[in-house]
């Protein structure tokens, strides 16, 4: 569904001729209050504990990517997951 709606904006950006960009990042598990929030603080330590999770400077790091990228350069989507984890 979020692809759907971002390839739409994008389409329409496009027939604007706005040179504006859009990508989706959909990271896997990443270390942060997340899980807390949801879960709780036990289950957070748990789920951390099991694989080695992404850090919020590793999405950083992939959206300064993207932005870095030359202005005739569309990415569309990127999906980035920490090595051990299963899906």
């Amino acid at each position: 569904m979020v692809s759907g709606l971002t390839e739409a904006l994008r389409q329409e950006l496009r027939v604007l001729n706005s040179h504006i960009r859009v990508t989706v990042i959909s990271p896997g598990n990443t270390q942060s209050n997340f899980f807390s929030t949801l879960y709780n603080d036990e289950l957070a330590e748990q789920a951390f504990s099991e694989i080695k999770c992404l850090q919020p400077s590793d999405i950083a790091a992939v959206v300064l990517d993207v932005l870095k990228s030359p202005p005739n350069v569309q990415i569309n989507e990127i999906t980035v997951r920490p090595v051990e984890q299963v899906s």
